[in-house]
């Protein structure tokens, strides 16, 4: 028909309703494609979550479980999303405390002032030393010199203080999820300072202002499935893509619903926003390229405890941050990364909210009774090596109509990225589409 662009008439298939998932369909639903989103668990937002929480008397109160906060210097993606959904934002509260394993707390920061029970001199030497590390330690994205420095190596060859390996550096290394179950003093400090840059951790401009979405960062998740179903894209949560086969003329979209409804989906493309592990499993014919390509992407498995024990905050209150890092001892923690936030300080909950924490990787079993959620989840991990799968698997972006978007595709893995790569690929997408015309 005259004047109706055949890109209007595609269809395609977004497997996995993560922010990745959200970024390509967000694009591909502007430019007037017709675009499923299934989704597994029965809300958007892979990560990013929350889980209600009762008050005292009467009522529920939601919070973030996951994604908490984002730095609008760097989260631009993010931040223009927001801003799409016409979201407001405000400041976090970023205090964090340093302590033992068994709570004992050495020393936090309150409105990114030292407080600590040191001599005058030993904490003027410790902070200046925290300064002089968070504005260099960026030096080490700069080319490619320290692409094979670990964090040690990089301390040591800097001139720093054993204590601000041992209680700084490295126990705030060991709370950022993409890296790996290991001696943080082995962390490549090229991944580990990208992460920190993103969250504006460290920088030569000094710590970022980070933000969280009024009502918690869940509540974009929610406004997301009313604008992309408002503007005509079909929405299937709690259903489980099970099988995608790829035929000469179209794919083929196989799904369980909750209630083992099976469903069959024709389209002329499919986006795989999911974990790399799971992408050939869906695959009914998957080609050695693939297997070869999606086995390079290494990941671990996180746990996450949603609680009220307070046993995994520092012993004396007054020291509680919204950040709270373990300095470990002898392998203490057992596993990493690990951190326990306290979102009641974070984000400001009412006093109403009873204290209500987040710890990845408990150094500490929460009592039982205690818990209010506890899941695993799998996330890529920084070995400095995924450059190399990723530009493999560039090679073969819409082969077969067959797209892939992910963290695990563009490091340091946050949510920045994740919607990024979404966003990105359904970009190309369209470009296929209209060269193609």
């Amino acid at each position: 028909m005259p004047g109706i662009k055949v890109a209007m008439l595609k269809k395609v298939a977004i497997v996995g309703g993560g922010v990745a998932g959200m970024g390509a369909a967000q694009r591909l639903v502007g430019a007037g494609y017709r675009v499923t989103l299934f989704e597994y668990l029965p809300r958007l937002g892979g990560d990013c979550f929350g889980v209600d929480v009762q008050l005292a008397g009467r009522g529920m109160v939601r919070i973030d479980a996951g994604v908490s906060d984002f730095n609008p210097d760097t989260f631009v993606r993010v931040k223009g999303l927001l801003d799409e959904l016409g979201l407001p934002y405000r400041p976090i509260v970023q205090d964090a405390t340093f302590m033992t394993p068994d709570g004992e707390p050495l020393y936090y920061f309150r409105n990114g002032e030292l407080r600590v029970d040191w001599p005058t001199h030993a904490a003027a030497r410790f902070m200046s030393e925290i300064t002089r590390f968070n504005r260099e330690c960026v030096e080490v994205l700069d080319g490619h010199d320290h692409a094979d420095w670990t964090l040690g190596r990089y301390l040591e060859e800097r001139g720093y203080s054993n204590e601000l390996g041992a209680f700084y550096a490295f126990p705030r290394a060991m709370g950022c999820f993409p890296m790996p179950n290991d001696d943080p003093a082995n962390y490549l400090v090229r991944s580990l300072v990208s992460f920190w840059r993103m969250h504006g951790i460290v920088g030569r401009k000094g710590p970022a202002t980070r933000m969280c979405v009024s009502g918690g960062m869940h509540e974009y998740c929610g406004a997301f499935e009313r604008w992309f179903t408002i503007r005509g894209g079909e929405l299937r949560c709690s259903t489980r893509v099970v099988g995608v086969v790829r035929r000469s003329k179209s794919i083929e979209i196989r799904a369980v619903t909750r209630d083992d409804d099976h469903l069959a989906f024709k389209v002329d493309h499919v986006i795989f926003a999911t974990n790399p592990n799971e992408v050939v499993p869906l695959l009914e014919d998957p080609t050695d390229d693939e297997i070869s390509i999606f086995n390079e992407f290494p990941y671990q498995r996180a746990r996450l405890a949603v609680h009220m024990d307070p046993k995994l905050m520092p012993r004396d209150r007054r020291a509680w941050g919204s950040y709270n890092y373990v300095i470990g001892s002898k392998g203490d923690p057992e596993v990493r990364p690990t951190i326990t936030f306290y979102p009641n300080l974070m984000t400001g909950l009412p006093s109403k909210v009873p204290d209500v924490f987040v710890s990845m990787n408990p150094h500490i079993e929460p009592d039982e009774e205690a818990l209010i959620s506890n899941r695993f989840f799998e996330h890529p991990v920084a070995t400095g090596k995924t450059h190399l799968a990723t530009a493999r698997l560039d090679e073969i972006q819409g082969v077969r109509g067959t797209w892939f978007a992910g963290s695990y595709l563009r490091e340091p893995f946050v949510h920045e990225q994740a919607l990024a790569t979404g966003q990105d690929v359904a970009e190309r997408l369209i470009e296929h589409g209209q060269a193609s015309n």
